[in-house]
């Protein structure tokens, strides 16, 4: 039961990162279309970054075997 309960957990964390990271991600693409940041952004040639999202295999949940 510990060890389902750290999966449990590592999985909750591993979501909760993958979401900030994509709200960054969304923050950050805003940014770069609003006024002033938009001027910066194109003088630095900054460009939109991608989304993460994991392929469909690894969306399986995990199988651990003793």
């Amino acid at each position: 039961l510990k060890m389902q309960e750290e999966l449990t957990g590592t999985e909750r964390k591993v979501a909760y990162s993958r979401q900030f990271y994509n709200d960054s991600v969304l923050q950050y693409d805003n940014a770069l279309g609003v006024f002033p940041s938009n001027i910066i952004a194109g003088m630095f040639s900054f460009q939109s970054k991608p989304y993460f999202e994991a392929p469909a295999a690894d969306r399986d949940a995990v199988k651990v075997k003793f």
